[in-house]
């Protein structure tokens, strides 16, 4: 990243990146929701063949297929069935591209030494998006994807990057509700660097800086006390059910909120008697132990322990 100095303030100049926005899908007719539904039962579908196929070849030669294979293997395939070739290449794409990084994934972990979780075939449940790696267009409150047209979205504060080129878009179905997560590519300037450093921990609950503030987090005894209520309603309607299939997305939207844990205890430290809130007090410890203060107790007034508060105090 190229830095421009001026005078005493240091700036990073606008350099490519890639950003994020996420968006939520407003309601559309009722034919347009089953195109979409209909979009997304194909891509599973072209996922468990490409995943099947891999997986033959595999046993048959001892090598994969690459994400260019598939491509290849799937201009063919538009050509000769007419069906495929009804479907958006764009979208097929993505749906390639999501298996392969799936693989990529699976390698890397298997290198790493941790749990393989080789890719699974997907039912119907679990394969909730697809998406579309290019002729992706945003205007105004519209996003247009390749083969759906032009849809009309929300996001609270609107579209944050209008001259931001739109790269590629996820749709997915979330606990009833549609969302659309669209990248762009921009040009973002790096903020100024004030040499300033904050610690954040955040651990049970609440979200503590090392200035001694503590930002509190939902009430999640009682976000935890309804995603049993919910559960225990899921697991009382009949299996099939339109009940059942309203429960269970009450219960995974509880399950998205109750992401945290219960409240944090106090921290006493056995060496001095120092109390505080634990939170607050691993807050203060990470910009310390950042520039390598814990490393040199001998900068300290005395031989303070890593998980004691710091002082800059002289003995």
């Amino acid at each position: 990243m190229k830095t421009v100095r001026c005078g005493e303030d240091a700036r990073t100049a606008p350099v490519p990146a890639h950003r994020q926005t996420a968006c939520r899908l407003l309601r559309r007719k009722r034919a347009a929701w089953r195109r979409l539904e209909a979009m997304l039962e194909d891509q599973r579908q072209l996922y468990n063949a490409a995943l099947e196929e891999r997986i033959g070849c595999h046993r048959k030669t001892g090598k994969g297929l690459s994400y260019f294979d598939r491509c290849r293997a799937l201009t063919e395939c538009r050509r000769d069935i007419p069906g495929m070739a009804a479907c958006p290449v764009a979208v097929q794409r993505g749906t390639l591209k999501r298996l392969d990084e799936a693989f990529r994934a699976f390698f890397r972990r298997v290198k790493a030494g941790g749990a393989p979780g080789f890719p699974k075939f997907r039912g119907r449940r679990s394969f909730d998006s697809f998406s579309a790696v290019s002729g992706v267009r945003v205007r105004g409150g519209r996003i247009h994807l390749p083969g759906l047209g032009g849809m009309a979205v929300r996001r609270k504060g609107g579209n944050p990057y209008p001259d931001g080129k739109p790269l590629s878009a996820v749709l997915k179905r979330t606990g009833g509700k549609r969302f659309v997560t669209v990248r762009h590519s921009v040009h973002a300037e790096g903020p100024a660097d004030s040499g300033h450093a904050v610690g954040v921990d955040r651990n049970a609950g609440q979200v503590a800086d090392s200035d001694g503030v503590i930002h509190a987090m939902p009430d999640m005894a009682r976000l935890e006390a309804k995603r049993r209520r919910l559960a225990r309603k899921v697991s009382r309607r009949r299996k099939g059910s339109r009940r059942r299939e309203r429960a269970r997305r009450q219960l995974a939207k509880a399950r998205r909120k109750a992401a945290s844990r219960g409240s944090q205890a106090e921290f006493i430290c056995v060496a001095c008697g120092h109390a505080a809130n634990a939170d607050v007090n691993a807050a203060k410890n990470i910009p310390a132990s950042g520039t390598g203060a814990s490393a040199r107790r001998g900068a300290l007034a005395s031989a303070t322990p890593a998980t004691r508060e710091f002082s800059t105090e002289a003995a």
